[in-house]
């Protein structure tokens, strides 16, 4: 399983299928992806915003600690 930012933002091409369409669950959205037999998991944890390291996604550390700075102060 993959994590990523945004599920529905991935793209398809010629060779791969949704096994699964991008669908809501608790913890954000999920999808599975058909590529030539091989399936793959995608999963965002967009629902759980504010309790992820955002370093997972390429965020840098202090934009991730600014983030729960911010989140923690409202």
């Amino acid at each position: 399983m993959l994590l990523v930012d945004d599920v529905t933002k991935i793209g398809l091409d010629d060779a791969s299928s949704w096994a699964i369409s991008p669908i809501e669950v608790r913890v954000g959205n999920y999808a599975a992806l058909d590529r030539k037999g091989i399936i793959v998991r995608y999963l965002d944890l967009s629902m759980l915003e504010v309790s992820i390291p955002r370093a997972w996604f390429g965020h840098s550390h202090d934009a991730a600690d600014r983030q729960r700075a911010n989140s923690h102060g409202n």
